[in-house]
């Protein structure tokens, strides 16, 4: 019996089956890369689930959420919120990331994990600055030089209401106030991290009052585009957010609303990760 393959080979081909024995070779080899492919995605795509929290860190003070959109390529998005405890065991602060790796499938998976790595060891207990600062050097020194990180952190300390937020490179975060969402200024620098091995970030402070609403997102959400290859846009994000009903809506409710927006616009095919972690108190 002659393998059904072969069969379409030759009718691609438009040759008899007694012609086709040297193209068989090459056939089997593209279909074996491709299954290697496949497979290089699907544990791409397990690497990245994996480095995602299960559920959010809960405690008296806030509440948060983040989700995580794959694109229908594995990209390099990651978000990760962390709670840190007093030595009596109350909550102390609670620090959030996203961080969204150049590349895709392996090329992008690979630096995330390694990345996460280096920053959860480090988020319980440094501020963002300090963590970025010192993460830049690894990064350098263990990245492909062609591989860009960004990457914007923040530390919520729950007795003195004080955000602390650092970027590097990635989207500007937002702050909504009083029906109002601005973009938050970070100080400079703001390169991707591992660029320069010694660079030295800078934290933003400021104290949260109750009914504030704080947005950490990566670029899919901006750069999400519709079929007539329009973008979302990133001044429609702090417009989105104030369309919001913020002060009546949990975190997760919040969250999902942005999901449903960005999933609908771009008709439910994304090309790049969409994350978000929203932050109320």
């Amino acid at each position: 019996a002659i393998p059904l393959v072969y069969g379409l080979i030759a009718y691609r081909l438009g040759k008899p089956l007694s012609e086709i024995g040297d193209y068989v070779p090459e056939y089997e080899e593209r279909i074996s890369q491709h299954l290697r492919v496949e497979r290089e995605i699907e544990i791409a795509r397990e690497s990245q689930y994996k480095l995602m929290p299960v559920k959010p860190p809960q405690a008296e003070g806030f509440d948060v959420h983040g989700f995580f959109l794959p694109s229908f390529e594995v990209g390099g998005d990651y978000f990760d919120y962390v709670l840190s405890e007093n030595g009596d065991g109350s909550a102390k602060a609670l620090t959030m990331v996203v961080v969204d790796v150049s590349g895709k499938a392996m090329r992008a998976a690979m630096p995330a994990i390694f990345t996460s790595g280096l920053l959860l060891s480090r988020m319980k207990e440094d501020s963002p600055a300090q963590i970025l600062s010192e993460v830049s050097e690894p990064i350098f020194s263990r990245t492909d030089k062609r591989t860009f990180i960004t990457c914007a952190m923040a530390r919520y300390d729950l007795a003195t209401k004080m955000l602390t937020v650092a970027n590097a490179g990635h989207c500007k975060p937002i702050l909504k106030r009083n029906g109002k969402a601005d973009f938050i200024q970070t100080p400079d620098p703001k390169l991707p991290l591992g660029i320069r091995p010694d660079v030295k970030y800078q934290n933003l402070e400021f104290k949260l009052k109750k009914g504030d609403f704080f947005l950490l997102y990566s670029d899919g959400l901006p750069e999400a585009a519709n079929e007539e290859g329009e973008w979302f846009g990133f001044d429609e994000v702090p417009a989105l957010v104030e369309r919001i009903d913020t002060d009546n809506l949990s975190a997760n409710e919040i969250a999902q609303e942005i999901k449903r927006t960005v999933q609908k616009f771009s008709n439910y095919q994304l090309a790049d990760d969409t994350t978000v972690i929203c932050l109320k108190v």
